[in-house]
């Protein structure tokens, strides 16, 4: 990962007026059309100078660092600024996105976060491109090529409830489940789909038509699940946790600074905590799909950040590009005091969902962040609102 611009720096770059952001915002609109139009990223000629430039070094080494160090050294050596550094950074993160294999509803929210939560907000982003990635989908209709004999492997998977078998396969490649689907019989195959969200499906019929899924592949997804289902292979949210992720937010006095607030007022810090320990105990209770009901409550502005984190837990998405989309928000709206400890607590709350940690371990970090002189009024909160502590 090249340590790019940071804290203070990275926030004073992506502060710009609301004309510059209407610009931004008709440019990543164009790079979302141009995605499903050139598939693979090989973009023609003439659409960006970023797309120009990845693609030669592309054809010289399509090793994903080396592209990655040298787009944004670019950005580095160069004097951009204002909208034409955001739209060159925007550019950056679409093509590496793209060799990631992300899906393009998913760097549409990542490139719009830039932009930061209140724009987003104001102008209905999210709600106006609903029916656009709508219209993109197409129903899935995978046809099972043949019936793998080593289906009797994994006959224990019928008898998963819906929660269990989310976290079964909470974090493989779209692409391995594809392959997998292809070969497995209709009542296995129907028990997978049985538990997917919407945004599951699009990565789904992102590969459905993919020359890489072969019968091959399909029997190596069954020899995969077969090892977990035997504990053999470790949780994914173990996996998980040991994943590193070099936080962009403000280092030092600079964080110190923005953390102080000479605020007190405690309810919607209290709120937020509350949702986070419900939530979580809902996960376990029916999982990540039937979950998804309890963010109806959050429709104000109040809670507009915190109802799209949760979303992307509930949808699966990685815990890094979780983080990464909730700090630019918080970096693009420049927050300080409550307001910035509000955003920190909802970062570091999606994260640990997104890590399966218990609530406990969640409960702490919170305590660590606003302060141990809090903990007792916190507790005695949380105590009379319900029974989880």
């Amino acid at each position: 990962m090249v340590r790019f611009y940071l804290g203070t720096e990275l926030s004073k770059k992506l502060q710009l007026s609301n004309g510059d952001k209407d610009k931004c915002n008709e440019f990543i609109n164009k790079i979302i059309d141009y995605i499903y139009l050139y598939r693979k990223g090989d973009f023609p000629t003439g659409i960006h100078p970023i797309f120009d430039l990845a693609q030669n070094i592309k054809n010289l080494n399509d090793n994903y660092h080396l592209i990655e160090k040298s787009l944004r050294y670019h950005l580095l050596s160069s004097d951009y600024r204002g909208y034409k550094f955001l739209e060159y950074l925007l550019a950056v993160e679409t093509y590496l996105s793209i060799l990631l294999n992300e899906h393009p509803y998913q760097i549409y929210h990542k490139l719009i976060s830039y932009l930061g939560e209140e724009y987003i907000y104001l102008n209905s982003l999210i709600k106006n491109k609903e029916n656009y990635f709508k219209n993109k989908y197409i129903n899935l209709n995978i046809q099972t090529i043949r019936v793998s004999e080593k289906t009797n492997k994994i006959k224990n998977l019928i008898s998963l409830s819906q929660k269990q078998l989310e976290y079964l396969l909470f974090d493989l490649n779209p692409l391995f489940v594809v392959a997998g689907l292809k070969v497995l019989p209709e009542d296995y195959k129907n028990k997978i789909i049985s538990c997917c969200t919407d945004y599951n499906y699009e990565l789904f019929n992102q590969f459905v038509d993919s020359e890489e899924i072969t019968p091959k592949l399909g029997d190596e997804f069954i020899d995969f699940i077969s090892e977990r289902l035997n504990g053999n292979e470790r949780n994914s949210f173990e996996l998980r946790r040991e994943a590193y992720y070099y936080s962009r937010l403000y280092k030092g006095n600079e964080f110190t600074y923005r953390l102080s607030s000479n605020n007190k007022q405690k309810s919607p810090i209290k709120e937020i905590i509350l949702i986070f320990l419900g939530i979580s105990g809902k996960i376990k209770e029916v999982g990540f799909k039937n979950s998804l009901e309890i963010l109806e409550i959050l429709n104000s502005e109040e809670y507009f950040n915190l109802k799209m984190g949760l979303i992307y837990v509930l949808e699966g998405w990685h815990p890094t590009n979780i983080r990464y989309i909730l700090e630019n928000q918080v970096l693009s709206g420049d927050y300080k005091g409550v307001d910035f400890l509000k955003r920190l607590l909802i970062i570091d709350g999606c994260h640990s969902l997104a890590l399966n940690v218990s609530e406990h371990i969640m409960f702490e970090k919170f305590i660590q962040t606003i302060g141990q002189e809090n903990r007792a009024e916190i507790e005695k909160y949380i105590n009379e609102a319900t029974n989880v502590l």
